[in-house]
Parts: C-alpha cells; sequence; structure tokens
C-alpha cells in the first residue's frame, strides 16, 4: 500500500474503524521485528509506527485518542504490533461512501434506478470508464416496448392505407358516375357545346311557354300526327310562328332524342 492510495479513493473508513486502529499503539518507532523472517520496508515502518497512516480521516482520531470509546491499552512491543495489525487486517473493516457527491456513484445510482443494472469499469481502458448493465427484465421491458411501438406503427399505417384506398375508390367512381350521366344527357353533346361557344343554339323555351303558344296544345292547330309525335302551328311570345313538336307518351325518352337529333340537323 502506497501513502496515496487512500487519498484519492471515493471510499472512507466506517466510525469504527478509527477507534480500533487508536487502540493499537506501539511503544516506540518499529525499525525491524527480531526474529522476522523478512525485513520490512521503511514506508512499513514507518506505517505500523503512525497507524494512522492507513487512513487520511483517522487522523483526528488519533489526535483525540481521549475520545475513543475502546478502553486504553498499554503500548505494544514490535512484535506485538505486527500481529495485532495483521490481525485487523485480516477481520477486515467496513467502509462507506457518499453517493450524492462522488460522480462516479451519482452514476451508478441512476443506473440502479432507471435500468436495475450492476455498475462497473471497463479496465481494459486508461481512463476506466463507468459501465452501467441492465438487469434482464429491463431488457426485456424494453424489447417489449419496442414491439409495441413497431406493431403500433403497423396498425396505423395499415389503417391510413386503408382509408387512402377507400377515399380513391369513392373519388373513382364519382368521377365514373359523372362521366356516364354527361354521356347520357344530349346536352352535353359536343355538338351541342359547339353551337353555345357559337351561339348557334336554337332559342329555348319552356314546355308552358310552348303549351300557351299552342292554346294548349289544341287540335285545331295540330298540322300534322305521326306514330310518335303530333305537330302543332303555334305563335311564340317575340311574335315568331313556329311548329311544335309533342311527343307522345308511350315512347318519351326514345323519341326525345330523336327529336332532339332531329331539330340539331335542322338548325
Amino acid at each position: 500500500m502506497s501513502p496515496s492510495t487512500s487519498l484519492d479513493s471515493p471510499f472512507c473508513p466506517s466510525p469504527d474503524v478509527c477507534p480500533h486502529l487508536t487502540a493499537l499503539r506501539p511503544c516506540h518507532f518499529v525499525t525491524s521485528v527480531a526474529g522476522a523472517t523478512y525485513r520490512h520496508t521503511s514506508w512499513q515502518n514507518r506505517l505500523l509506527s503512525e497507524l494512522e497512516l492507513l487512513f487520511d480521516s483517522c487522523t483526528d482520531a488519533f489526535t483525540a485518542s481521549s475520545l475513543s470509546p475502546f478502553p486504553a491499552v498499554a503500548c505494544q512491543l514490535d512484535e506485538d504490533i505486527v500481529v495485532a495489525f495483521t490481525t485487523f487486517l485480516h477481520h477486515s473493516f467496513h467502509v462507506e461512501w457518499d453517493s450524492s457527491t462522488d460522480p462516479c456513484f451519482a452514476k451508478c445510482s441512476f443506473c440502479n434506478r432507471t435500468a436495475w443494472g450492476t455498475c462497473d469499469f471497463n479496465d481494459s481502458t486508461s481512463g476506466k470508464p463507468f459501465m452501467c448493465f441492465p438487469s434482464f427484465d429491463h431488457l426485456h421491458r424494453n424489447d417489449l416496448a419496442a414491439s409495441c411501438r413497431l406493431l403500433f406503427l403497423t396498425i396505423t399505417l395499415f389503417a391510413t392505407v386503408c382509408v387512402l384506398h377507400v377515399f380513391l375508390s369513392i373519388w373513382a367512381a364519382v368521377i365514373s358516375l359523372r362521366r356516364r350521366c354527361r354521356g347520357s344527357d344530349p346536352s352535353s353533346d359536343t355538338m351541342t357545346d359547339f353551337l353555345l361557344q357559337h351561339h348557334l343554339h336554337p332559342l329555348i323555351y319552356t314546355y308552358k311557354q310552348l303549351c300557351a303558344s299552342t292554346d294548349g296544345f289544341d287540335p285545331c292547330h295540330k298540322i300534322g300526327d305521326g306514330k310518335f309525335k303530333s305537330i302543332y302551328l303555334a305563335r311564340l311570345n317575340d311574335g315568331r310562328i313556329g311548329a311544335v313538336k309533342h311527343l307522345h307518351r308511350q315512347h318519351p325518352t326514345v323519341m326525345a332524342t330523336k327529336s332532339y337529333n332531329e331539330i340539331l340537323m335542322i338548325t
């Protein structure tokens, strides 16, 4: 053990360690032990003579040894102090640390609190960075959370695609229906559009106007009769005289289309 071993350590001895050391008092400065199988170094001799050097925090306890709860004992000889000190080390002792001040232990507390993990250091690098090993339950819970998030995203994406598909289908159906309606409407014919664009389309009168101009389709005004229609002489509101075709009710749809096309050809 070197003099600076315990100085930079975040650990400090528990309160009962220093009183134990103060009870071990050598009678004089230890130089060597007679009959020992090996010789101590100068630092070991100094440590046996000044046991407070083992822990920097025990210096005050040695200075105020009178406050020790242990009874005062007589000084010990060199052989006794070596045996007593060795016994003290063999029996081990407790150390303490402050997790709120030391950054390493603060990280360890965070690791234990968030990941229920185990703290360690990477001894393979010079800086020995802190490492946190999460528990199996924490890893399993993270995997389960990731699976739930993936399932949620998959369901959301599938629902979005379905809604978009339904919307596009409805839009396509509406467009197709409009085109069919336009195709079945004679007024949407290309020829009709051309006539309307160049103001060549024949004048349009309402049924009431035509009925009034023929006196309610009076037979006296009938000038022709056919299988599907009758023709009446009409005196229009603007003073014009014209012929009005009145379709029979048996085939209104077919005759309406034929009659409309016939009018377009005549005009």
